[in-house]
């Protein structure tokens, strides 16, 4: 009789979407903070398209932001931090300060936690206007 394989354990999949992800740098804390900066960033935006998508319904709202914390990658979410961080050495690199890479990090990481909610509420006010 040929072998089967052995299953893989039934929450294995989570490991690749963005929810398993975080759940991955929360516990590996000390040594992933970039990466955690880089996820709330990223959930900021999902928690934007999702109040945009959801309207005023609080379920469908909840749908939305369910749905896309399943469907996106964790692998995204690295490309958006390997991003992040070549963007912070380059601007260090041009301005000539590379001492202070960490911080246009963090502000950069700060700039796509604020743009998704900036872009919601130009959003609305076009829709209201219309």
């Amino acid at each position: 009789h040929p072998s089967s394989p052995i299953p893989p354990p039934a929450m294995e999949y989570l490991d690749y979407t963005m929810l398993g992800g975080l759940a991955k740098a929360i516990n590996l804390w000390p040594a992933s903070q970039h990466i955690l900066m880089t996820y709330v960033a990223a959930l900021n935006g999902v928690f934007a398209m999702a109040k945009y998508g959801g309207g005023k319904s609080g379920v469908a709202i909840a749908g939305i932001a369910w749905a896309l914390v399943f469907l996106i990658p964790a692998e995204s979410i690295l490309h958006l931090n390997n991003f992040t961080v070549y963007f912070a050495y380059e601007m260090c690199k041009v301005v000539g300060a590379p001492q202070h890479q960490e911080a246009v990090f963090l502000l950069t990481s700060c700039a796509m936690m604020w743009v998704p909610w900036q872009s919601l509420s130009n959003l609305q006010k076009e829709d209201a206007a219309a």
